[in-house]
Order: structure tokens, then C-alpha cells, then sequence
């Protein structure tokens, strides 16, 4: 795979071709070809080890260089497979995100990715299925999670982001953590896992809800208000004429937040 991910990162750079030259003259996937282009891009030759496969480059590709060496190194010394390098590689993210403090104050927009109860398939050896790469909580852990209540404000918004499996428990969280429900934002993309006898898995979604009545700076408008005027069919420019109060710049921003909350992770999706 090496040989395909530098190919292609070098015709990106010297020509400006990304894929569509590999996918014409060569039999992989898309898919298959943007990941061999990642990990060649992420995984330096300095870091890259001889003695280890493609799949534990993978494994480092998120990380520093220097953390890339040190694990490979360790997986080549060990004799670990794909798989454990892997799972020690959570093991440490885990012991190191349970000393994480929490930021300290509260806020009135809050945005939320929770480790839901899943498993990861990778693509290649399907149906098998993995430990995350970062440490997850049960359903119940994740409904009595008080601390998103503790670190909102009186007028707080909230953008809770889940799967098709968790859609019903995130708006549960949602009535738990002391928030309204209000609407349901969806990242459509390109494609997605397919269970057998089951529609394709193509999106992801963001739960809009919020505690009190916040509403934009300086004015008395709620900014769901927004919300409702765009779900209803109507355009941002009828909204602010309906709102002569709202600045075009605020509800620029409250859109552009929505947008960002879609977007935020789409990492690792």
C-alpha cells in the first residue's frame, strides 16, 4: 500500500490529480485509495518501520511522529499484532483522558460528542469487530452524566452529536441533562456501513436543544426562532426581515455553528 498512498500524494502535489488516475488505472476502491493516500501522507519514511505491516502504520496515523516511533518500535519488539498495538494504544489514551480536567466555568453553547457503547468495523476485515480508540461509556453512564448540566449556563444551547443506533438515547440525554429538544440536524455522507437486509447507514446526526430561552445578543428574539423559520421553508432573508433586531452577522454565526457542530470528528467517521 505504501507504494500507492506516495504515488498518489505525489501526483496531488506535482500535478494537482488526487484519485481519479488511481481509481482509472488501477483496480482499488475509493475508499481503499484514500486511506493508502492518508497513511502515506500521515506516516513519514523516517517513522515508517520495515519489520511491521501497512495496518500498524495505520494504527500511528493520528499520532505525533515521535509517538508514531515510539509505538511502532514497541510493536516491533513485542511481536504485537495489528490488533494489540491497537488496543494498548487506547489502554494509554484512556488513562490519560480519565485525568483530564474539566474546563471550568459555564458555558452557554455547549457542543457534545459522546463516547456511545459501539464498536468499530474496519472495512477490511468485516465482520470483525474492534475496541474504539478511545475509552466509551455504558447507555446508563452516559445518561447520569450530570456534569453537562453542571457546566450550563441558565440560557444554554446544546448540540449533541449521535448515530443511527443512539438517535432515541441522545434525546433522552437531552430531557436528562435538563434541555428541550427542539430539531435534528443531519450529515448525509457519501456512504456508510450496510448491515445485511438493512438501508445503507449514510448519515450521522446532531440533536439541537436547548435550556431556558437563549436569544441573540442584544435583542429579545429566541434563536430558535431561526431554526423555525428555515425548517418552515423560509429564507434567512425573510427571517431577518421578520426580526429587524437580529444582525445578519448573529445569525450568520448561529447557522455557521450549527454547520460546525455537523462537520466536528467528521474525523474519524
Amino acid at each position: 500500500m505504501w507504494w500507492l498512498g506516495d504515488w498518489i500524494n505525489y501526483g496531488e502535489h506535482e500535478y494537482g490529480e488526487k484519485y481519479a488516475q488511481a481509481l482509472s488505472e488501477t483496480d482499488f476502491e475509493y475508499g481503499t485509495i484514500k486511506d493508502a493516500a492518508y497513511v502515506s501522507a500521515n506516516v513519514q519514511l523516517s517513522c515508517r518501520h520495515d519489520n511491521l505491516t501497512f495496518e500498524h502504520h495505520r494504527a500511528v496515523a493520528p499520532l505525533a511522529p515521535p509517538e508514531q516511533k515510539r509505538w511502532l518500535a514497541k510493536a516491533a519488539a513485542e511481536h504485537w499484532s495489528r490488533q494489540e498495538l491497537r488496543q494498548a494504544i487506547a489502554k494509554e489514551r484512556l488513562e490519560t483522558v480519565g485525568n483530564c480536567p474539566l474546563p471550568t466555568g459555564r458555558y452557554d453553547v455547549i457542543v457534545c460528542d459522546p463516547p456511545w457503547p459501539i464498536e468499530k468495523i474496519p472495512r477490511d476485515v468485516r465482520p470483525k469487530q474492534i475496541g474504539m480508540d478511545y475509552p466509551i461509556m455504558t447507555a446508563e453512564a452516559i445518561l447520569s452524566f450530570t456534569k453537562v448540566t453542571d457546566k450550563a449556563a441558565e440560557n444554554c444551547h446544546l448540540f449533541l452529536w449521535t448515530t443511527h443506533r443512539f438517535l432515541p438515547l441522545a434525546i433522552q440525554c437531552c430531557e436528562a441533562w435538563g434541555f428541550v429538544y427542539s430539531c435534528c440536524l443531519v450529515w448525509h455522507k457519501p456512504g456508510g456501513f450496510q448491515p445485511v437486509g438493512m438501508p445503507q447507514l449514510n448519515c450521522e446526526f446532531v440533536l439541537y436543544a436547548r435550556r431556558g430561552t437563549p436569544v441573540f445578543v442584544g435583542t429579545r428574539v429566541p434563536v430558535r426562532s431561526l431554526f423555525d423559520y428555515l425548517e418552515g421553508g423560509e429564507s434567512l432573508e425573510g427571517f431577518l426581515r421578520q426580526f429587524p433586531s437580529v444582525k445578519r452577522e448573529q445569525a450568520i454565526a448561529a447557522l455557521d455553528m450549527a454547520r460546525h457542530s455537523l462537520l466536528t470528528g467528521a474525523h474519524s467517521a
